[in-house]
Parts: C-alpha cells; structure tokens; sequence
C-alpha cells in the first residue's frame, strides 16, 4: 500500500530534544565530561530514565556492570508518605544525575560504537553526535560551544542508549509511584536533573563502565556513605576490595551464560581441592558492617563479600602495608620495574619515619592498570589459593558448595541462580512480590525452585558445631593468635614449607577434627581467651600447644 501524501508520523524511537545549559569538566580530566543542567518531567522519569531493576537482565550482569544500590522500598515510601504527600512540607529536590549508557540486547556495553565525535553545522547550530546521541547547541553566529553557559538540546536514541540514574534513584521510584505517568499533570510536574555524556575518547586504560562506577563511588560515598558491600563490588581502585570481590565466582558470563565452577588440585600431589572463587549464589553480596553477623545471611549462604573483605584485609594482609608486600611477593619491586614497580616503591614508608607501621587510607590505592597485573600476577599466585584453600576446601564447606553445584548444574539449575541472586539483592517486599508472581505465573516452576532451596539450606545444627562461622570468620577474627600458632604446627617438619602444602595441611587437620566432631558451642576459659571446647588448642605453661583427643592424634596431619 502507498502511503505517500499521507500526513502519518512516523514512528521514531528517538527522544524528543531535551533543552539544556551545557558544561564540560575538561579542565579537570584532560579528556571532557560532557553535562547538560536541565529540568525533567515526571512522565519523562516514567518513559526515558531506567533504573538499573528495570533493564531486563540485570541479575546476569557481572559486578563491573553494576554500580546503584538495590532499591530500598521502605526508603521509597517514606519519601512518597512524609514528604511528597505531606501538604504541610516546603518541598524541594536535588538533582537527580542521570548517565547515557550504550544499553542494548540486556546488556550494558563498556564501549561507544563510534570512538569520535561527528560535528556538523546547521544554521545557527552546531551538532555533535554519535550512533544513538546528538547534543545540539545554539552558537549564535560563534565559531563554535561555549565550554560552560551554553544553551543546548539533548536527544537520544532508546533502541541504543538508556538513561540510568546514577544519583537519586530512589527520589526518582518515589516520584513515580506519586504520580503515574498517565496523570493528566505528569507532564508538567518536573524536578532538575542533570545528564552526563562521556566523550568518545575516553581515558587510557579505562572503559565507560570504569568511569560510571569512579562517578558513582565519589558522589555517594563521599556525600553519604555507600553500604560497605556495594562500595567492594564496585571501587576499582581499592587493590583489597578489588580482590575480595575477584573471589566471588560470578554465576553468569559476559554473554549471559552459565559459568560452571570447576575444582582443581592446589599443587600436583596434594589432594586438596579447591575453587578460585565462591560460588555467587552462597555468597552474600549486600550485608555490610552492621549486617556481617551469620544470622543475618541467607539459609543458603555461609560468608559475605563483606566478611570476606575482611578477612583479606585484617587476617591476610594484617592491615599494614609492610604485610601486605610480604604476603604478596612485590618486596623485590623496584621504581625500575616499570609503573608496578614505581606505583609499589611510591608507597613504602620512609625508614625515617617513627609511624610506618601507621596504614594511610590510600595505601592500597592503585589505578585500575596496575590493579589488574597486582591481581593476575600477584594475587592470583600467591594469595588466592591460601583463601580459597580454606573457604572451598574444608569438609563441610566443600560439601556444602558440591550439593550446591549440583542443584545448580539440575535442569532447572539456570532458573534457580536467577531467583537465588534476585532474592539476595532484593528487599523483603520485593522478595515476597517475586515468589507471589512466580507462584501465580509458573506455578510447576515455583515447586521445584522451592524444593530445590530447601535441599540447598544449611545442615540443621550447624551453629551448633561451630564449624560452618568458627573455623574460619570466627576463628579469623575471635582467635587469631591461636590459629596462627596452629598453623605453624600444621607444617611437616621433613616437607618445604611452601604456601600450597601449608594450606593442604591446614584443611586436612581441619576436616578431620570436624569429621571427629571435635567443634562445639561450648566455651572454656584458656587463659584470658575464652575457646570453645573441642579446639586443638590450650595453655600449658604459658604456651599455647596442641592436645588431641589420642585418636585423633594418628590421624591430625594424614
């Protein structure tokens, strides 16, 4: 049919043009940070501004996509009840900050289609764009943009990029369960916002997802503190929260796969086996210093990224940057060996200094290069398989996380990670809206995702044994002087004490004395540290010792 002549809009999946004042923060980054100041209605937060809950997908993301706190709805509705229904209140939002993302397929592209801006004029115009982005500006006869004050107009292509809110996320789901889009004064009911553009060319070394996420961490954490768990998954530049979340052994690929955990021997020899990473799906990633306590995870779970931070921070490297070079073998580094070398030697202390056991907040600050090659070339070698040896390896654990990967690996094991990780990132009305809908819509599938949790929960009892939060974060952080005492016993004396057998040891003595059934609640004083009974360890004359009940004692270093 033809239908020319006729006067049809065509459909278009651009934005309408969004007029704005224009900045650039060239002069503080070298390369632009391009912002445009403007105003946004209400029904334009319904239809062009997307939460990181509503792009489709998400909870396949890895950590480096994500950089926005899980929702609070509790915090929602008191906005929308004390505040935005609240006639007696003088009201007034901030900003919200709003980043346009390549977003498409489900999922969020760490890179531009175009690395260059195409400009062009048009009258009184000036047009920059890219596949997807045009910013406009109105240059009145200039040769070109003011840098700062300009007037401009922002549109954007929604097949490829999204709006997502970077600042104010939960002042913008407020502002939309207030008012619907389909209110008659939606349109015109509107708050400030402001949009960022990265620039085509973007630093060295980093893609766009790096730069959100740097955006992310100084705006939150430095205006209001970011929970301690979302700041280790998302800071690149922290070396000790970058590996503590190397360590969790994230369930799906960056095609959105499956990823299947694989067990592998700490050396040729030694029968330990251990995984790189725990699985995703038994760690909690959102309890943080005032939710770190075992009784607040999951029944499925038995650390948090928190803890687990911790223990790499306090336990391995001991909080001190003299530690922390020993540990990971970069005290051979030198200002010769390139920029690790130079990034390593920039912090040492100075001799001189009466305070160089002090730690400074930025002593396991690296840029995100050197980060990377302190992790695969360092971390990898010399520390993971000490912590993943104890947090995989150790009998109960490891049966634990085997069940787990069964379930996993079971016909339905893709759709069970999925709702794991929804309910593990979700508030409690959200978690009871999920299994309500998954109920009503895929009731079959609801049944087995159900029984499939309950074969996933924790043994009954194990609190009781003390084995599953005192071997290691109890132990790690309650006892450390007698586990480091122990470990020095658990090292043969006729074998080279390397890191790989003194792990192998340390796991075999423990899951023997749990298999002995040797963890108990109960306390005893040992000198003035109270132990629970069953431990391997006591005072005698002053030094602490191992004592084993006689059977044991065959069996504590086969």
């Amino acid at each position: 049919m033809d239908l020319t002549g006729l006067n049809i809009a065509q459909q278009t999946t651009w934005t309408q043009e969004v007029p704005c004042l224009y900045g650039a923060y060239k002069w503080l980054n070298g390369i632009p940070l391009h912002y445009f100041n403007t105003n946004i209605s209400v029904r334009d937060l319904h239809t062009n501004v997307r939460l990181m809950s509503q792009i489709e997908g998400v909870e396949k993301w890895g950590f480096e996509a994500l950089f926005q706190r899980s929702i609070s709805w509790d915090r929602v509705d008191e906005i929308v009840n004390r505040y935005l229904k609240n006639g007696a209140r003088f009201k007034f939002f901030p900003p919200v900050t709003m980043a346009l993302l390549p977003v498409s397929d489900g999922r969020m592209h760490c890179d531009y289609e175009s690395h260059t801006l195409e400009v062009r004029r048009d009258g009184q115009f000036e047009i920059w764009s890219m596949p997807g982005v045009e910013m406009k500006f109105f240059t009145q006869g200039a040769d070109g943009p003011r840098e700062s004050g300009q007037i401009a107009f922002l549109k954007w292509d929604t097949r490829i990029f999204s709006a997502v809110a970077i600042d104010g996320q939960h002042r913008i789901a407020a502002l939309k369960k207030f008012r619907d889009s389909s209110h008659p004064e939606s349109a015109s009911s509107d708050v400030p916002a402001t949009f960022l553009v990265f620039d085509p060319r973007l630093p060295r070394d980093k893609h766009l997802l790096n730069l959100v996420r740097e955006i992310f961490v100084d705006v939150n954490h430095n205006a209001k503190t970011v929970d301690d768990s979302r700041i280790i998954l998302l800071d690149d530049r922290d070396f000790i929260r970058r590996a503590a979340r190397s360590c969790v052994l994230q369930s799906f690929n960056e095609k959105a796969e499956p990823v299947t955990p694989l067990w592998q021997n700490l050396e040729e020899g030694l029968p330990t086996l251990y995984l790189k990473g725990i699985p995703q799906e038994l760690i909690d990633l959102n309890l943080g210093r005032q939710g770190a306590d075992v009784s607040k995870l999951r029944p499925w779970q038995f650390i948090s990224v928190f803890n687990a931070y911790r223990i790499l921070k306090f336990f391995v490297f001991g909080n001190r940057w003299d530690a922390f070079e020993s540990v990971m073998s970069i005290n051979s580094l030198t200002e010769d060996d390139g920029a690790l070398g130079a990034a390593v030697a920039s912090k040492r202390p100075d001799p001189e200094d009466d305070e160089q056991g002090c730690i400074e907040d930025d002593a396991f600050v690296f840029s995100p290069a050197i980060g990377d090659e302190l992790l695969t070339d360092y971390f990898d070698e010399n520390v993971r398989p000490l912590l993943m040896g104890i947090l995989t390896g150790i009998k109960p654990y490891r049966n634990f996380i085997e069940r787990a990967l069964k379930l996993l690996s079971s016909d339905h094991g893709t759709e069970l990670r999925e709702y794991l990780i929804a309910e593990s990132t979700a508030d409690r009305a959200t978690r009871s809206t999920l299994s309500e809908n998954l109920e009503r819509d895929n009731p079959d599938l609801y049944a087995v995702l159900q029984a499939s949790q309950k074969k996933l929960r924790r043994p009954d009892g194990w609190e009781e044994d003390l084995i599953w939060y005192s071997v290691t974060q109890r132990a790690f952080f309650s006892e450390l002087p007698m586990v480091r005492k122990a470990l020095e016993y658990f090292s043969d004396p006729d074998e080279p004490k390397t890191l790989l057998t003194f792990v192998d040891r340390y796991v075999r003595a423990v899951s023997c004395l749990w298999e002995a059934g040797v963890f108990r609640r109960d306390y005893k004083p040992v000198g003035a540290m109270p132990l629970w009974f069953g431990s391997p360890l006591e005072i005698r004359n002053g030094e602490i010792v191992i004592s084993l009940p006689m059977q044991l004692r065959a069996g504590w270093l086969v």
